[in-house]
């Protein structure tokens, strides 16, 4: 994964699951940062410039969706990961196109974290 630690951004407002994310991914050698909406998440990208976004759909404040091409259209975010946890998600993978969703991978919660490690490290490896 190179040099430099790697930084994920995650959008989650149930504080449980996102302290098991960021614990997790925190241990595995990632700095981390949580934002508990959709407005928090844009205003936190400029200044943290992270590699990876971790999105959950239903959060306050702004739709994932919504919140989603937001960061596609974001000079800070257009180019980076973007992985959508949800418990709307029926099945890991590559979310079908019918939820117009612009993103690289998708889980349903509660999120395997041995295969969001995998799909990041696999990521970087490119």
């Amino acid at each position: 994964m190179g040099k430099l630690m790697k930084t994920i951004l995650i959008i989650e407002d149930d504080h449980d699951a996102a302290d098991m994310l960021r614990l997790f991914l925190s241990k595995k050698g990632f700095k981390t940062a949580v934002a508990e909406n959709g407005i928090e998440g844009l205003s936190m990208v400029k200044f943290l410039k992270p590699d990876v976004i971790i999105v959950d759909l239903m959060i306050p404040g702004m739709d994932g969706k919504n919140l989603i091409d937001e960061l596609r259209d974001n000079i800070y975010t257009q180019n980076k990961l973007i992985i959508v946890a949800s418990g709307l998600i029926k099945e890991d993978g590559k979310p079908n196109t019918s939820l117009g969703l612009s993103v690289e991978m998708a889980f349903s919660k509660p999120i395997n974290l041995a295969k969001l490690h995998d799909t990041i490290t696999a990521h970087f490896a490119q």
